[in-house]
């Protein structure tokens, strides 16, 4: 009895370990850190305010990763206008929270959250 009480309290620990991955996707850094899919790294790109979601796009790998959000950038954005006129050039700390999606198309997105960003700068989208 006592090892099947100790196995529950390991898989609620478990459980309960996954749900707090759920709030990294609000990209407000705050639960932003090292997981299961990868370490955080930084890249150099635009954040950008799009239809479906909010996402970066590396300027270097040209790789697109998709995020909830960063009320801080989308403030940003706004300020300077058309929220789907602009975007914020800078360094960017992601990390993952997905592994890629869509690996049948050229184009895979990773989901990431914000961990924190500098030298940013708001510019006029080059989008289409």
């Amino acid at each position: 009895m006592h090892i099947s009480h100790l196995s529950f309290i390991f898989i609620l620990a478990t459980s309960l370990g996954s749900y707090a991955g759920t709030d990294e996707s609000t990209g407000s850094g705050k639960y932003c850190h090292q997981t299961q899919f990868g370490a955080c790294r930084s890249i150099h790109g635009l954040y950008g305010i799009y239809v479906e979601n909010n996402g970066i796009v590396d300027l270097r790998t040209e790789k697109l990763f998709s995020t909830a959000g960063d009320d801080e950038l989308d403030r940003m954005i706004r300020a300077a206008g058309d929220e789907f006129g602009y975007e914020v050039l800078g360094e960017f700390v992601v990390c993952p929270i997905s592994s890629y999606h869509r690996p049948e198309r050229t184009r895979a997105v990773q989901s990431v959250c914000v961990q924190s960003y500098t030298n940013t700068k708001v510019v006029k989208t080059k989008r289409k």
